[in-house]
C-alpha cells in the first residue's frame, strides 16, 4: 500500500478552500435557522399574525424556544417556473439578509411572495422587508446613540 493512500489520493479534503474568517458575526438566513418541516408551516399559518404589502406577506408567531428565531420562504407556483421562484426566493433570502440581526428572538417566521415581487428592484424588496418587520414589532429595539 502507498503511503498516499487508494487510487493515489493524498487526501480527500486537500483540494477544498477554507472558508476566510471573518472579525464580525455573521447574520445571514442559513439554514440552522430556516423553517424546515410541513409542521412548523402549518402551526405558523394556523396560529400566526399577518403583516402585508404589496410584494410579501409576513406571518409570524412566538416559538417554543425564546432564544431562537426561524424563517421560511414560500413562493407559489403562480408566480412562474422554478428558475422564477428560485429567483425570487433567492432575492427575499438577501433582503431578509441585511435585516435578519435585528429581529427579536423567539419568533418563527414565515415569508410569502407576492407577484409584483418578479419586477420589483432589490432596494424596495429590503425597504419592504423592515417595514414588514417593524409594522410586526419584531425588529430589536434600537438604542438611543447620544
Amino acid at each position: 500500500m502507498r503511503a498516499d493512500g487508494p487510487r493515489g489520493m493524498k487526501d480527500a479534503f486537500s483540494f477544498m478552500p477554507t472558508a476566510p474568517k471573518r472579525g464580525k458575526i455573521s447574520t445571514q438566513v442559513k439554514r440552522c435557522y430556516s423553517l424546515k418541516r410541513n409542521k412548523e408551516f402549518r402551526y405558523v399559518y394556523r396560529r400566526g399574525n399577518s403583516k402585508a404589502n404589496e410584494l410579501m406577506v409576513v406571518i409570524f408567531t412566538k416559538n417554543r424556544t425564546p432564544a431562537l428565531k426561524h424563517i421560511g420562504f414560500s413562493v407559489s407556483k403562480k408566480l412562474g417556473n422554478s428558475v422564477c421562484r428560485n429567483r425570487v426566493k433567492r432575492r427575499m433570502r438577501s433582503a431578509f439578509d441585511t435585516v435578519f440581526g435585528e429581529v427579536k428572538p423567539g419568533y418563527n417566521i414565515i415569508v410569502i411572495a407576492r407577484a409584483p415581487i418578479l419586477s420589483a428592484d432589490f432596494s424596495d424588496i429590503c425597504a419592504a422587508a423592515r417595514s414588514l418587520l417593524r409594522r410586526g414589532d419584531l425588529l430589536k429595539k434600537e438604542e438611543n446613540k447620544a
